[in-house]
């Protein structure tokens, strides 16, 4: 499993704003802030990616090098599999 989050719902009666602490024009608040929801979620999942690739790499390189028991680890039977799936 991963992390989890609860959702909830929220309902503000009877709010009073400074006009300095408005978002966009009135009501489209909400809108807005799910739209810069949207846009990091982009960024996570572009730095999630290029860690994953960075760490395969790395791991793709350790394998080459690495031989427990004098055999070289990428030439096993189960590293050649993982790798391919």
């Amino acid at each position: 499993m991963g992390n989890v989050s609860d959702t909830a719902s929220i309902e503000f009666l009877k709010v009073q704003l400074s006009l300095e602490n408005i978002l966009g024009r009135e009501g489209q608040g909400f809108l807005i802030q799910m739209q810069q929801f949207q846009y990091e979620r982009a960024i996570i999942a572009v730095r999630t990616y290029s860690l994953c690739e960075y760490y395969l790499q790395k791991q793709l390189i350790s394998a080459m090098k690495e031989k427990p028991l004098g055999r070289l680890l990428f030439k096993t039977n189960m590293c050649n599999s993982n790798l391919l799936i």
